[in-house]
């Protein structure tokens, strides 16, 4: 998804990051946070903030549970 975005591929790169955590659901993933974080910073861009939030939230909670294993 990263390649997508740095290729200018914008929408595909969401698409790929909603899709992949569509797959992972409920699963441990060691890219689960990355998927957040790139929905996140694509919600920043197009100036959905309450999006940018919520992914990033996610990303970091991820982050802090495996802190705490």
């Amino acid at each position: 998804m990263y390649c997508e975005v740095k290729l200018g591929e914008i929408d595909l790169a969401y698409r790929t990051s909603k899709d992949d955590l569509n797959v992972i659901g409920d699963k441990t993933h060691s890219l689960k946070p990355s998927f957040y974080v790139a929905m996140g910073m694509i919600e920043k861009r197009n100036g959905n903030d309450d999006a940018f939030m919520y992914n990033y939230t996610q990303a970091i909670k991820i982050f802090e549970e495996r802190l705490t294993k």
